[in-house]
């Protein structure tokens, strides 16, 4: 069809044709969620490798549910990744142990070749 023509116009889809006029919202799958500023601390606190606010931040999430401790940065990372990455296995434990799901941080482990990670999450 000549006349038909499709655009992004940052708000969804658009299809129009003669006879036809269609708009859908555009759905991005799997792209992380904004952050809270106390979900940004606490990454910030784990790539720091700053084990007694990680402590702390965690702790009190448990109590208030006020963050998400397996939220992920904007590059898809999650706290657990974010360890590895510093090869901080204090904080892995200290993150296992709190409940962080592991999801594919086993994975991240073997691949960054971080031996004491790997035996940490195969065994947990």
């Amino acid at each position: 069809m000549a006349d038909e023509k499709k655009h992004l116009d940052g708000v969804g889809l658009q299809i129009e044709g003669p006879g036809i006029s269609f708009k859908r919202p555009v759905e991005m799958p799997n792209l992380p969620k904004s952050l809270s500023l106390e979900e940004k601390k606490y990454l910030l606190a784990v790539e720091r490798g700053d084990a007694a606010n990680v402590r702390r931040i965690l702790q009190r999430a448990h109590r208030r549910h006020n963050i998400d401790m397996n939220c992920a940065d904007s590059l898809g990372r999650g706290a657990l990744v974010l360890a590895i990455e510093g090869e901080n296995l204090e904080m892995v434990e200290l993150l296992v142990v709190m409940g962080v799901e592991t999801r594919d941080a086993l994975l991240h482990a073997i691949n960054s070749e971080f031996v004491e990670a790997v035996e940490l999450l195969n065994y947990k």
